[in-house]
């Protein structure tokens, strides 16, 4: 009896013990089952675009349209990721303080050819990839306002090829390159006002293509931005604009100072040491003013810092005067250098000495029109040049002047409409040089007035005649007189282009020497009499020389006579008639080329 119970008794328990472990691994199995399929459906998604998830950031990138819309990727992982953004594309990054890394793949973090924002969040490249964190090319843009931007490899944080990058706000950008800068502007456009920029092998900032460094805006703020590099914080190849932030550097802070074309006015550039670094920032100067006293300077003002050298003076121009130096006082007063200390606001006077110019018999003028002024009435006087001289001179009616120039350089004073010469009088010039580049003629000469030119250069470079000769005035060339003009348009009271001579009605001019050349237009405009050689039964076909861009003379006056000489023009040699040629002579033509020009030619034989 008992053996059978026990019989009965093992089966049982075995039966209860194999019901319960299938109810307890069956009941396990279903949970963990559920479990796997959760976190299956949510790992994959890392970046989100308008509602869309993304497995890879460069997908949601790709999404992003390229119609300059702006649009917001948002980063929901941590990603190892290279990225490239295409033109067109705008895309502001919200990276919700999470990073990307690049450690697998041989270019950049991000190759831009887009718009691209970044706020928040790390932006790291490997220290096995020899590429910078954000390589910028041409069209691109990069804002950059927060975050940090790190490169632990062989290259920069910031490499700009052509766009434009702008880094404000407060971003950490670093590099631990030793052959490479933190930032570098290659080429294009980069402005910096504010973050951290570190390079701690190398240069902070790279400066190939002008960079502005602040805001111009009267208050540079040494604390608004930081530059600081291993050698220099700012490499300088090119000129930059300096207004806010510290720039430092252990070598120093800038490596050449004369590249920075413009900082706060008022300000100069103050140094200091800090460890191992040397500092560079703005600080408020002591104001230099630079007084001409009387002439002329391109800079009046500049700001030193107090106990600092006042660098490299200006150099002032004052016409016919010679500059004595800079001076604490306008008369007397001691002389400065550049090495003078400045210590407070202080202003600085030019010494000048005036030069004689002109020479009468012995005696010496400060100035041509005094040599004029002092010529007796109705007798001819030579006045000698012993200077050049910038001047706008007018001879009296009563004066009978005749200026031997020496070789020297009589040239306008007055860039407006003012004759170098106002002649009423009668004026000779055998030798010299006049030239202008004024609105108005070289010379004016008026109702009554004879001028004569026998020699020297005379020389317009503005949009008028060297000589503008009125009714009843009387104008003679000859000898080896050279005239050039390049006049451009006609005069008010005429529809006739502007020549190098222009005769006006009632004029008269006789030309038997010289050469008188039009370069943009005629040589000679006539509305009055006008006589080229003399009439004395022999041709001389070689001079005097009349050449015009156009024509050589265009004639619309009361009389036009053509004896001796030759004369030229691309459109043609003469506009109008000719009323009178010598004796027993025939027109003739031919073509001569001048400095790769072909001009038509009218000569006697």
């Amino acid at each position: 009896m008992k053996k059978r119970i026990k019989w009965l008794i093992v089966p049982c328990l075995f039966l209860l013990c194999f019901l319960l472990s299938t109810s307890i691994l069956s009941k396990y199995s279903t949970t963990l089952s559920k479990t796997i399929t959760l976190d299956i459906m949510k790992q994959p998604y890392v970046a989100e675009v308008n509602g869309s998830y993304y497995f890879t950031l460069q997908d949601a990138i790709d999404a992003v349209p390229t119609t300059n819309t702006r649009t917001v990727v948002t980063l929901l992982a941590d990603v190892d990721e290279g990225l490239s953004v295409a033109s067109g594309q705008n895309i502001a990054f919200d990276f919700q303080n999470r990073t990307i890394t690049n450690t697998s793949v041989t270019a950049a973090v991000f190759e831009n050819r887009g718009t691209i924002e970044i706020s928040n969040g790390s932006i790291r490249q490997g220290s096995s990839i020899v590429h910078a964190v954000i390589n910028n090319y041409s069209g691109g843009t990069v804002r950059i306002s927060g975050g940090s931007i790190v490169n632990s490899g062989d290259r920069q944080a910031i490499y700009n090829n052509g766009g434009t990058v702008v880094i404000s706000g407060n971003p950490y950008i670093k590099s631990v390159s030793s052959v490479r800068a933190a930032v570098h502007n290659n080429n294009g456009t980069m402005t910096i006002t504010g973050g951290t920029i570190v390079s701690t092998n190398y240069y902070g900032l790279q400066v190939t293509k002008s960079v502005t460094i602040g805001i111009k805006d009267a208050d540079p703020n040494p604390s608004s931005l930081s530059i600081q590099g291993k050698s220099y914080g700012v490499y300088a190849t090119q000129t930059f604009k300096f207004y806010d932030g510290t720039i430092s550097g252990e070598t120093a802070a800038i490596n050449d100072e004369s590249k920075i074309n413009d900082k706060e006015t008022g300000y100069g550039l103050q140094h200091t040491v800090d460890g191992t670094y040397k500092n560079a920032f703005l600080e408020a100067g002591k104001i230099v003013t630079f007084n001409p006293n009387g002439g002329r300077v391109s800079e009046t003002t500049r700001a030193v810092l107090a106990g600092e050298q006042v660098g490299t003076l200006p150099i002032p121009t004052y016409t016919n005067y010679t500059f004595d130096g800079w001076f604490d006082d306008p008369v007397n007063g001691n002389q400065i250098s550049s090495s003078t200390i400045i210590t407070a606001d202080i202003e600085f006077y030019a010494h000048w000495s005036q030069i004689l110019v002109a020479e009468i018999n012995g005696t010496q003028y400060y100035s041509l029109q005094a040599a004029i002024n002092a010529a007796p009435n109705n007798t001819q006087t030579t006045i000698t040049l012993v200077h050049d001289v910038s001047e706008n001179v007018t001879i009296a009616a009563s004066k009978d002047v005749i200026f031997d120039l020496q070789g020297y350089t009589l040239r306008n004073l007055q860039s407006g409409s003012f004759p170098v010469i106002e002649n009423s009088g009668t004026l000779e010039i055998i030798s010299g040089n006049i030239t202008t580049n004024a609105t108005n003629a070289l010379i004016n000469n008026n109702n009554g007035a004879t001028l004569k030119v026998s020699g020297g250069n005379l020389t317009s470079t503005g949009t008028r005649q060297v000589i503008y000769n009125n009714n009843g005035g009387t104008v003679e060339i000859s000898g080896n007189a050279y005239l050039s003009s390049t006049a451009t348009g006609a005069p008010s009271n005429t529809t006739m282009g502007r020549g190098t001579v222009q005769n006006m009605a009632g004029g008269t001019v006789n030309i038997t020497g010289g050469t008188i050349i039009g370069v943009n237009q005629q040589a000679i405009s006539n509305e009055g009499n006008l006589t080229i050689g003399d009439k004395d039964g022999s041709i001389i076909a070689s001079t005097p020389v009349i050449r015009g861009e156009t024509y050589g003379i265009v004639n619309d006056g009361t009389m036009f006579n053509f004896y001796d000489g030759k004369i030229m023009g691309i459109t043609g040699t003469v506009n109008g008639s000719i009323d009178d040629i010598e004796t027993n002579s025939q027109i003739q033509s031919t073509t001569e080329v001048v400095d790769s020009k072909t001009y038509n030619v009218n000569y006697l034989a």
